[in-house]
């Protein structure tokens, strides 16, 4: 529930975190959006959770958690095996950055934007400035809004939306969820792990330093798919 909840669009505020804690209810955060970023469709309705309610200081705590963890590649050098692992660390070669939705592409992970870390699924690549060589991205919203190679809305996009992780060239290995449209994503310096678990699909982690991908089935369909 704590890693739904960082997830949230908007603005971290105390009454987003009520669901959890609360009668169930989805509260909306001012824009017309429930906390699960939907709109009014009342799909957490029957959600069972606890009966009290979170403090200032829980509201506190978890407004300082960060928004991503890096795993040093020295980590798995200084670091004894485990049981579940071998002692083979050659697949990690460089550092391992989790993030709930994604990165802009060639941007330093301190110039990252918040909307990208919780909710990213594609960028657009901007024009080019002068003879600079690097590509630039920005983050693009909505596939089906302005992909027809306009300006997504920020003045500099170009071409068309593309998924983020497709175009993440690293040099960090990126660990990401929040699209489960998609399913695993194997992408050379980025990996998806949404496999829509909550939709009734599977539940699907990874195991390091060896990167195996380990994956099982949803009891049930917790939420149902919902089509607007």
């Amino acid at each position: 529930a704590l890693g739904a909840a960082l997830g949230d669009v908007g603005q971290r505020r105390k009454k987003k975190y009520a669901w959890i804690f609360g009668n169930g209810n989805s509260e909306d955060n001012g824009n017309g959006d429930q906390l699960d970023g939907s709109k009014d469709n009342d799909k957490y309705s029957g959600r069972k959770v606890a009966s009290s309610t979170l403090s200032d200081e829980d509201v506190e705590w978890m407004s300082n958690i960060p928004y991503t963890i890096t795993i040093p590649k020295s980590f798995w050098a200084n670091s004894p095996s485990t049981s579940i692992e071998t002692s083979d660390k050659s697949n990690i070669d460089e550092d391992i950055i989790i993030v709930h939705a994604g990165l802009i592409p060639n941007t330093p992970l301190e110039k990252q934007d918040i909307q990208a870390m919780v909710t990213l699924r594609y960028v657009m690549e901007k024009k080019a400035v002068g003879n600079n060589s690097t590509k630039s991205y920005a983050y693009f919203e909505n596939k089906t809004s302005g992909g027809d190679g306009g300006d997504g809305g920020d003045g500099g996009a170009v071409q068309v939306p593309q998924l983020w992780a497709k175009v993440w060239n690293g040099p960090s290995l990126v660990i990401f969820g929040h699209d489960a449209k998609r399913g695993l994503q194997i992408e050379k310096y980025a990996i998806g792990l949404d496999t829509g678990c909550t939709y009734g699909k599977q539940l699907s982690g990874i195991i390091l330093p060896g990167k195996t991908i380990v994956s099982v089935d949803a009891e049930k369909v917790h939420c149902p798919i919902t089509r607007n």
